[in-house]
């Protein structure tokens, strides 16, 4: 039987382990660690070591903020607003298994379209649609990919309606209530997020009320 792999201490790119943090639906140890920007990050020692793990996703965000200076939307070697905007959307829907955001996006086939890869697209449509600095983008349908007839731009109150609406059309009253009566005798967030296949943010705001009547 291969000796079990001990990787607290180690670091891997921006990474640090700190100690082992449960299994993925594979069965596979999950490590948590710290990166060098303050986040914390659980991610499996397959990836740690083969290098497609090096960061939070902070690292990714970089890489691609550093693609797009040339677009000349970076003054005084700021990123706009615009630019930070498409670069965390796409981190996210593009993202590997095994990172921060995978079961919430990529994991679960919210995707990135092709003609948006370059920022000059997406910028384009941006401005042709409705954006402006006080509005964050949006996708109408929570469990559909990025796309131009998915996505608006849409201000706070648009934004938790649109949440409540997913929510509630995924999960039936009962189901919400269930939720919370596991959470109250000990259930973890965690657990809940596998048994009822929502998000564990979404888990958290049940438990907290936020979808009640």
């Amino acid at each position: 039987m291969p000796k079990k792999l001990n990787l607290i201490g180690h670091k891997y790119g921006r990474l640090t382990v700190l100690s082992e943090d449960g299994k993925n639906s594979s069965g596979k140890i999950k490590w948590k660690c710290l990166c060098v920007c303050g986040n914390t990050h659980s991610t499996t020692g397959n990836g740690l070591r083969t290098g497609s793990t090096q960061s939070c996703g902070c690292l990714e965000i970089e890489v691609l903020q550093k693609r797009n200076f040339k677009h000349g939307d970076a003054a005084r070697g700021k990123v706009s607003r615009l630019n930070n905007i498409w670069c965390n959307a796409k981190a996210r829907a593009t993202c590997k298994s095994g990172t921060r955001d995978y079961d919430n996006y990529a994991g679960r086939g919210i995707t990135w379209p092709k003609e948006w890869n370059e920022y000059e697209p997406f910028k384009k449509w941006a401005l042709s649609n409705g954006y402006k600095s006080n509005l964050t983008l949006e996708r109408k349908d929570n469990d559909l990919p990025y796309s131009e007839s998915n996505c608006i731009w849409a201000n706070n109150s648009t934004q938790m309606l649109n949440q409540r609406r997913s929510i509630k059309n995924k999960l039936t009253k009962s189901e919400i209530n269930e939720i919370k009566k596991r959470h109250s005798i000990g259930v973890t967030e965690g657990r809940l997020s596998i048994d009822f296949n929502v998000s564990r943010p979404s888990i958290k705001k049940i438990i907290k009320g936020y979808y009640d009547e």
